[in-house]
Parts: structure tokens; C-alpha cells; sequence
């Protein structure tokens, strides 16, 4: 559901904003030498739109692909929380995890995508998913979803503004890079015309101590603990740190100290093997408030090097330089996918060792490429909230207010054409609330709830509420949750005890905030165990769980699966205040 959008724009559902490409193909079968591919490791992650291409011999591209266009949006359907879109910027053939949508003439593509890779749209289809190990997006939930859709022109307003933000972030993508490799560059030109003269030594003669870290699973108490996301490579972060119950003894073995450097052991990606960070017991303070202590997870080993002998941000960044990389790199091993290193490599590693003075000399000019990367983490931090109000206010109507003001003329030729499209698919969804004449046949609904579904989903929708609705009694029955199985046993025709395609009905309803999915605790006939069952019920705001619970207006949006939470909870419904 969408809120109160201004005057000319209207709520629409995807699928009838998109239309999803259908033709498939098998790579093998097509006469080229080369052909584009996108796969889903290629679509860059958290909406920033980045597509990767790959140019591949037809033979050596395996499986089924759906064909692309340039200009097309390519949607990542699995672990949609992940934010995979963007936009083709060539033809070719993708994975069949991605959908390949075209835009309707009344929509912008960069506009779509804006939609597609917003919080507000990331969070809702995350809760739409199937499948536990490997979350899918169903295609009927996807289509079922409403976006705002203002006049053409007013859209490719609120895009220009919008690509111009997007812009700025992309030269804080150029200068992060730079920034990444700066310190590694700083350190192999300081270096470079003296190491062949510096002594050079193993790391196990530089080290008092290698430890792996606790294995123990996390709790609500104990004492903080790092994991490998907190192991950035340039530093430590003390963000999402987990909690774990351990012995006084093992604590006293791996509390941290300042200077400790912690090692990743295992990873997937070659390049994570062997990334090191040091430890500061300020930096930790400063981020956590006083801690008494602060250990490490299993995945990680802690060097607790001898300082008279080297300093630790200075092993640091030889470690990271492309000389440390590759020594680090040969001593990793991979096993099934996994890339490891042990204590026993890490000893092996050689470092050249120059006085502490020179050490010293070094570690002082990294502190200023420390300082500029900590400065642009928090621009970064800034820009990337002030990202997400520009997206609200451009899809609330905010941002282009003004604009709309001056050119009222244009836009009513374009709401006219807009508006005759989306009426011949039956998708518009606006209009007041009305009066409450009959629960049944829809007529105390919104005049948008019935749009837009299938004659299936009415069908259900309208079996629901007969089942929760007491005909004879004329009132609503205590119980208002229901199964998939006890409407399908209802329902005649193609859908009378075909539970598969209620369920796939029951996705679309749950999309469009008329019902909510659920789950309730039940007895098992055979065993008379205590079970846990999906179940569904009419989302707070349904004329007839209001009658049941007390008589309130119909709502929607967001307030529908914030009041079903709060009923969940056992927490009194937000009442509004009297205009």
C-alpha cells in the first residue's frame, strides 16, 4: 500500500509497470564467438546499480539464460535483501535468478530502479520471500507490490536530481579506492630503495605468541567478541559485535591488548585470507564504553608481537602491501571452496625488519592516510543517510513539489495518458476510503483493494471472510486466523483443495497489506505434540477484524503490519488523534 501521494500521481503495481522477459536460451546454441553474461555475482550489491559484464565463449557458458536488452532492469530474485538492480548498459544473457524486466511507456527506467533499490521497497519484499536456505522472491508477490507513479516528466525530473546524488557517490566510490590503496603505496615507496638492505626474518621469531580464538557459540551475555566482519583489513570495527559466555581462565587467554594483531584464517574469497587489522583498547572504549575485556572468534588468530622488536601498524602495513599479499598468499591452502591459513603458515612469513627508528618514521606518515580514510568513512556515513531522505522525499512527492507547481499544463496532458494505460490493465489504485455497506462483497473497501487481483484472489479474499464471518450470527468469530488448508477445502473449481495454489494466491494477498502470514502453535492429531503452523488472518484494518476487535476505520501502508505486530506483542494499537 501506498500513502497520500499529491494530486496527479497514483499508485501502481509492478506488474503492470514492467513486463518481465520471457525468452530463454541455452548459450551453447547461439553461432558467436563471444557472448555477454551476467550472472548474479555480477550485480552489485546494496542498489548502487553496478552491472558486471563478462565476455564468454558460448560453449563455456552453462545452463539456461533469459535474454537481456540495453536499457533493461535486472532484478536479483534470491535474497532479495541483498539489493541486486540496475540497469543493462548492453544486450546479453543473464542467470535465470535475475529477472529481466522492460518499462512500460509511462514509467522511466531510472526511475523504476530508484524504486526497486530503495529501503522502503528492499524491506518490504524481504518479507515476501520463499524457501529457509536459499530466499526467493515469488514473481506474483513482486508483480503485487505498489509504486508510486508520477506524470512522465515529472519522473525524469525527480531522476535527474536523483542521478546527479548518485554522481557524488560514485566519485566517493573512485576516492575510496584510492584511499584503500594508499597506505600500501605510502608504505612500498618509503620502502622500496631500503628493504634489500633491511634484515629480514620470519614471523614466528617476531611474535611471543599465535592463539586461535574462541569457538564457543554467542549468547546475550559475556564478554565481546570479534568475528570476521570486524576485521575490515585498515582497521578494526567494533559494529555488530557479539556477546559470548566463556571461563575466567580462557578470557584471561584471549583478552585482547593494544598492538594485537588479528589474522582472518578461512574465507571463500582468496583475497579475505590473511587480512589483518591491530587492535586499540582506546578505539575499543571509545566505540563500546569501557569494556573489561574484548576476545576473538575462532576464524581468527591473534599475533602478539614483540614490540621491541617491531612495531605492530608497521608489520601492519607490510602485510598489506603487494610483497606482504603475496607472501601471505603462498601459505594459504584451499579445500573444498575454502581458503585457509594456519598458524604454522603464518610463522612462515618472512618481513623485513629495519631499526625501530626507521619503523617509527614509517608508521608516522600512515597515520595520515589512516586520518584521510577515517575523514571518508564519515562523509560516506553522512552521504549515505542523506541518500536515503532523498529517496523518501522523491517518492512521496517531496523533492518535486515545486517543479509540479510550474508546470501543471504538461502534466495533466501526460496524468490523462498515464492514467488511460493504466486503467486498460486494471491497476490503478487511488481513491478515499468509503462507507461500509457490505463486508462481502467488497463494497466497505477502499475502492483500490479489489484492483489489480485476479479473479482466483477475490474468490479467496471473499471465502476468507465468509469463513471468519458468522453468516447466521451476523458477527465475527473469536478466531480469526486461518490455513491455506481450511480455505482450499472451502473453495470449488480448479482451486477446491489445491493448497499449492492457494498458497501462491495467499503470497499475493500478504503483498498487498489484505492479509497477514502468521504462525501459531497447535497439537499434532497423531502425536498430540506441540507444533508450529503457517496460518494466515485478515490484516488489522479489514472491516471484519475490526468488527471483532472493537470497531476501527480501515487502515493500510505500513500501519497495517505495525498494529498486527503490536496485536502480536499483546501492545495497544496506536490510536490517531482527531484531525
Amino acid at each position: 500500500m501506498i500513502g497520500n501521494l499529491p494530486d496527479q500521481w497514483v499508485s501502481a503495481r509492478l506488474g503492470a509497470c514492467l513486463k518481465r522477459r520471457r525468452d530463454t536460451v541455452m548459450p551453447a546454441t547461439i553461432d558467436a564467438d563471444f557472448v555477454n553474461i551476467v550472472g548474479l555475482e555480477d550485480i552489485e550489491g546494496g542498489g548502487r546499480g553496478g552491472i558486471a559484464i563478462k565476455k564468454m565463449r558460448p560453449a563455456d557458458a552453462e545452463s539456461l539464460k533469459t535474454r537481456f536488452y540495453q536499457g533493461d532492469i535486472l532484478y536479483g530474485k534470491l535474497r532479495p535483501y541483498l539489493n541486486k538492480v540496475g540497469i543493462a548498459s548492453h544486450d546479453g544473457l543473464c542467470s535465470t535468478e535475475i529477472w529481466a524486466f522492460v518499462t512500460e511507456s509511462f514509467v522511466d527506467p531510472y526511475f523504476v530502479y530508484a524504486f526497486l533499490s530503495s529501503p522502503i521497497f528492499v524491506e518490504r519484499v524481504s518479507g515476501l520471500t520463499k524457501g529457509a536456505n536459499l530466499p526467493r522472491l515469488d514473481l506474483a508477490a513482486f508483480d503485487a507490490v505498489e509504486m508510486p507513479v508520477p506524470p512522465l516528466s515529472e519522473q525524469r525530473r525527480i531522476v535527474s536530481v536523483l542521478q546527479t546524488a548518485d554522481g557524488i557517490a560514485s566519485l566517493q566510490d573512485d576516492a575510496q579506492e584510492l584511499i584503500a590503496t594508499l597506505a600500501s603505496d605510502l608504505f612500498s615507496r618509503m620502502t622500496a630503495d631500503a628493504s634489500s638492505r633491511f634484515p629480514v626474518v620470519k614471523l614466528a621469531d617476531l611474535a611471543e605468541e599465535f592463539r586461535y580464538g574462541t569457538s564457543r557459540s554467542s549468547s546475550d551475555t559475556g564478554a565481546v567478541t570479534l568475528r570476521i566482519p570486524n576485521v575490515l583489513g585498515d582497521r578494526i570495527s567494533f559494529d555488530d559485535v557479539i556477546k559470548v559466555q566463556e571461563s575466567e581462565r580462557a578470557i584471561g587467554n584471549l583478552r585482547l591488548k593494544s598492538g594485537d594483531m588479528l589474522f582472518v584464517r578461512t574465507n571463500g574469497n582468496p583475497e579475505y585470507i590473511g587480512r589483518c587489522a591491530v587492535f586499540d583498547q582506546e578505539n575499543a572504549d571509545r566505540a563500546l564504553s569501557p569494556v573489561a575485556s574484548v576476545i576473538y572468534a575462532s576464524y581468527l588468530i591473534r599475533a602478539r608481537v614483540r614490540q621491541d622488536l617491531i612495531r605492530p601498524w608497521y608489520s601492519h602495513a607490510f602485510l598489506r602491501s603487494p610483497l606482504g599479499r603475496a607472501s601471505v598468499l603462498r601459505q594459504a591452502r584451499t579445500a573444498a571452496g575454502q581458503y585457509n591459513i594456519n598458524i604454522e603458515g603464518l610463522k612462515s612469513i618472512k618481513v623485513p625488519v629495519p631499526s625501530l627508528d626507521v619503523q617509527d618514521r614509517v608508521i608516522t606518515r600512515l597515520e595520515i592516510s589512516r586520518d584521510i580514510a577515517e575523514e571518508h568513512r564519515s562523509a560516506v556515513a553522512t552521504y549515505s543517510e542523506l541518500w536515503k531522505s532523498l529517496l523518501a522525499s522523491a517518492f512521496s512527492g517531496k523533492l518535486s513539489a515545486s517543479w509540479r507547481k510550474r508546470h501543471v499544463a504538461e502534466l495533466t496532458r501526460e496524468v490523462a495518458e498515464r492514467d488511460g494505460a493504466l486503467k486498460s490493465m486494471a491497476s490503478v489504485g487511488r481513491g478515499a476510503l468509503v462507507g461500509s455497506d457490505s463486508i462481502l462483497d467488497g463494497s466497505a473497501y477502499a475502492d483500490d483493494t479489489w484492483t489489480g487481483l485476479t479473479r482466483d484472489q477475490v474468490r479467496i479474499l471473499k471465502t476468507v471472510r465468509r469463513c471468519i464471518l458468522d453468516i447466521d450470527a451476523g458477527v465475527a468469530r473469536d478466531d480469526l486466523d486461518f490455513t491455506a488448508n481450511e480455505i482450499a477445502g472451502m473453495l470449488i473449481g480448479s482451486l477446491h483443495n489445491n493448497i499449492q495454489a492457494v498458497e501462491s494466491n495467499l503470497a499475493v494477498l500478504v503483498a498487498r497489506g489484505l492479509v497477514v502470514a502468521l504462525s501459531r502453535e497447535q497439537r499434532a492429531q497423531d502425536t498430540d505434540e506441540t507444533v508450529y503452523g503457517n496460518c494466515y488472518r485478515l490484516a488489522v484494518g479489514d472491516p471484519i477484524t475490526d468488527q471483532a476487535e472493537g470497531g476501527e476505520p480501515p487502515i493500510g501502508g505500513a500501519e497495517v503490519r505495525d498494529r498486527e505486530i503490536r496485536r502480536l506483542l499483546g501492545q495497544a494499537p496506536v490510536r490517531k488523534s482527531a484531525p
